[in-house]
């Protein structure tokens, strides 16, 4: 289960908090798993969430593996390590 993240880029306004997730596009990184999954961990980190496009490119390049060590990195506090 992943930890509540830090609301490192929350803001105030009106009272109301606004909440960032991070974004990235799978096919960026079709040549280096080791990039993407510093790129999950550094968005799980800095963000409040991850959004993934398109999910399809990890299903057909079967990177469920690279995602998933990257998100028990994050949640483990090994990320960036």
């Amino acid at each position: 289960m992943l930890k509540k993240p830090r609301r490192v880029f929350a803001r105030k306004r009106k009272k109301v908090e606004i909440i960032f997730s991070g974004g990235m596009y799978v096919e960026d990184y079709k040549r280096d798993t080791t990039q993407f999954k510093r790129a999950v961990e550094m968005n799980l980190r800095e963000s409040d969430g991850l959004m993934v496009f398109d999910i399809v490119h990890i299903i057909d390049r079967d990177w469920w593996g690279p995602l998933q060590r990257a998100v028990e990195a994050y949640e483990t506090g090994e990320a960036g390590r």
